[in-house]
């Protein structure tokens, strides 16, 4: 296991008091996770601590030296979609670890937690120049915003020092999006190598079930990360009504997507509606670790009624991070469980 040098640390550090996951139970609205009111682009900060920033506690005799300047760095961060979450990316050039903190589903994979990795100099450099020319500072949003408004925010510090972030509230212009977008692809490249992370899927016990029967499913939350992991534990919840854990059913569409509009079930489970695989009611701590390659499993039972038809479902796991644990994970995690069949 390699052992991290003091940039990695502290963007990690970073990154992890960054994961400020809502977990509250909303019957409502399907969003977890809101933005604080940062007011105007001006008063930003990354503060956090930021690489090479002077909150790092870890390199006091570089900066005492002097001898060698902190590398340069780019830090992104954008809101994922519904039910909510954030993907943040720091890129650290000059051979520094580079980081990723995903929260939420993205692109495709059900997976959140942190990565990182040493990227290529030559691919640091040419998104370096994309941000560079992009002029990002010009057209960013410099008025106030309403307290929950979904801003992207983008930060280049040149020389490694702390430096304000700016926010992005719509469509940038293109060669700020260019520039966005080389850096998520960027990001995909740092996420093959997971440090902290969960990786979940969920399946039907039968694809066929009667009107009044109890659904039933079975969840799994696998460590897929190079170290042990600890998160909200379903089976361990000390709330009888909500484990974070949400069943949504919609109708069916011929793409096999799910359509909110459409949608006929949204469920809260609690902590009754629970069995472990040895169909027993869970006794648990509300908080679980994970060594790498281990995985939590626990079956769902919850009765309802469902008019006949064919449905859609997604099982969506709400995890809040503890920024005290530096092996604790929190975010958004939806989990398809793919169409079943209500019959008379």
């Amino acid at each position: 296991m390699r052992r991290l040098g003091w940039v990695t640390a502290v963007v990690y550090a970073y990154l992890l008091a960054a994961q400020t996951t809502c977990a509250k139970r909303n019957k409502t609205e399907r969003q977890t996770m809101t933005s604080a009111n940062r007011g105007s682009s001006a008063g930003l900060v990354a503060t956090g601590p930021w690489p090479g920033s002077n909150q790092d506690a870890e390199a006091p005799q570089q900066r005492a030296q002097g001898s060698k300047r902190n590398p340069w760095n780019i830090f992104y961060s954008t809101p994922l979609g519904p039910p909510g979450g954030t993907l943040q990316v720091s890129i650290v050039g000059e051979g520094g670890d580079s980081f990723v903190n995903v929260m939420a589903n993205w692109r495709g994979r059900q997976e959140i937690g942190a990565y990182n990795t040493v990227l290529p100099e030559e691919a640091c450099e040419a998104v370096r120049k994309l941000v560079e020319h992009s002029d990002f500072a010009r057209h960013a949003h410099h008025a106030n915003i309403a307290p929950d408004t979904p801003y992207t925010s983008l930060g280049y510090n040149p020389s490694g020092e702390a430096s304000s972030l700016e926010i992005f509230v719509s469509q940038p212009p293109a060669q700020v999006a260019e520039a966005m977008n080389a850096i998520e692809n960027l990001a995909e490249q740092i996420r093959k190598h997971p440090l902290l992370a969960i990786a979940g899927s969920a399946s039907w016990s039968q694809t066929r079930f009667g009107v009044g029967d109890a659904l039933e499913l079975t969840v799994k939350l696998r460590n897929v990360g190079e170290r042990p992991v600890t998160f909200d534990n379903p089976l361990g919840s000390t709330d009888p009504n909500w484990t974070g854990l949400r069943l949504v059913v919609a109708v069916a569409k011929a793409d096999d997507k799910l359509d909110w509009a459409n949608e006929v079930a949204h469920v809260d489970i609690a902590r009754q509606d629970l069995l472990t695989t040895e169909r027993r009611l869970p006794k648990a701590e509300p908080r679980i670790e994970l060594a790498p390659g281990k995985e939590l499993q626990f079956i769902v039972r919850r009765k309802f009624h469902m008019s006949p038809g064919v449905y859609k479902a997604v099982i969506t796991y709400h995890g809040v991070n503890d920024p005290d644990n530096p092996h604790d994970i929190g975010g958004v995690l939806d989990m398809d469980l793919g169409r079943i069949e209500v019959v008379p």
